[in-house]
């Protein structure tokens, strides 16, 4: 289930549940680069985050836990949105979820997914509640129902998605202080899936604001996925040489609220096109960058070379200043870890007490990376 204000119920019935990778907004803390890092450790996987692969990235939201001795703490409503969608129980196929916030497990060197296959017999419990990360795109054709707590209105924009709405008590009720996240009524609010009315009320000046905001960064996140590998080049070096020069054009949104910067984007959609000769040369040149996050892209944009190619480049990032390089070099050199010379620029690696890189290298060969 996702809780959402409702102001945003205009822009998710035309856009669909969108992560902050797309909107730079969030209830939560707003940085990408922090929800990214956590992402690829919550996958096992380096990820890309060109255009298409932010869209992918999840989307937040808590487990419905019907055991009581499992959660503790009522929904989470006054923070996130007082509105909350129940997606259908296929949604669960690409759910991963975690004991806490997952931003507070990797603080505390913590964080490993679970997946919803999880074992009836399980005695651990959520800290405060469960996270669940839904991956891939997610939209209203996924939502079962939703649910309003009792006594706020039902919404002219609510009503026109035309899916079943409940009435809720988002208040604990037992003596342990657990929230059962259950409907109160067996049948939709009004005894049908109420849906638009002739005297529906105007768009909310909130709403439209919410709507153009998500409707200007999806476009520009278009415009930068459809540059050619030469006019990225291009416009790469161009950051490189001044960049205070480019300005984000986000709609509405604070400078200082963006922590990813110009040159890092563009660095990450290059990394996933066609490696032509240009392409292979300017991300090998990037890999001198002074941005951690702009090595990590450029390396694994070259991943796909010959080995005999990327070995030495590999090397070299494992002894990289950031954890992120270390990583993105240690998922690649593991494929080749029979070769002496990598085994031993591994085992340098293990080393290492950087959180991140000890949980990931106690994960690393195991068949299930989720239980």
């Amino acid at each position: 289930m996702m809780m959402v204000p409702a102001s945003a119920i205009d822009s998710i019935a035309k856009y669909g549940f969108l992560n902050q990778h797309v909107t730079h907004t969030t209830a939560g803390l707003n940085s990408q680069r922090v929800r990214f890092e956590v992402e690829q450790d919550l996958s096992m996987m380096r990820l890309p985050y060109s255009n298409k692969a932010r869209e992918l990235l999840p989307k937040y939201a808590m487990l419905n836990v019907l055991r009581d001795d499992f959660g503790t703490v009522p929904l989470p409503i006054e923070q996130y949105g007082r509105i909350v969608f129940v997606f259908k129980d296929s949604v669960k196929r690409r759910t991963t979820w975690t004991y806490d916030d997952s931003l507070i497990l990797k603080k505390n060197k913590m964080l490993t997914a679970q997946t919803t296959r999880y074992k009836k017999n399980e005695t651990n419990k959520c800290a405060e509640y469960c996270e669940a990360q839904v991956w891939g795109a997610l939209d209203l054709s996924d939502v079962d129902h939703i649910m309003v707590p009792v006594g706020d209105e039902i919404s002219s924009s609510l009503q026109k998605l035309g899916l079943p709405i409940y009435r809720m008590d988002p208040k604990p009720k037992t003596a342990t202080g657990v929230v059962k996240y259950t409907r109160l009524n067996q049948e939709p609010f009004g005894n049908a899936p109420i849906t638009a009315t002739a005297d529906l009320t105007p768009e909310s000046d909130e709403a439209r604001r919410n709507r153009m905001h998500s409707a200007s960064l999806i476009s520009w996140d278009k415009k930068l996925g459809s540059k050619s590998p030469t006019e990225l080049i291009s416009e790469i070096s161009a950051w490189k040489k001044d960049p205070d020069a480019f300005d984000f054009p986000y709609f509405g949104i604070p400078h200082e609220l963006i922590p990813l910067k110009h040159g890092e984007l563009l660095t990450a959609e290059l990394a996933t096109r066609e490696k032509s000769e240009e392409t292979v040369v300017a991300l090998k040149e990037l890999l001198a960058s002074k941005e951690p996050f702009i090595r990590e892209h450029a390396l694994s944009g070259l991943s796909e070379l010959p080995w005999a190619e990327l070995k030495a480049l590999v090397l070299k990032a494992l002894k990289d200043a950031a954890p992120s390089v270390r990583l993105t070099a240690l998922a690649i050199a593991s494929d080749h870890s029979s070769e002496g010379d990598v085994t031993q620029a591994m085992s340098l690696v293990k080393k290492d007490s950087e959180g991140r890189i000890t949980n990931w290298l106690a994960r690393l060969g195991k068949r299930r990376l989720c239980d």
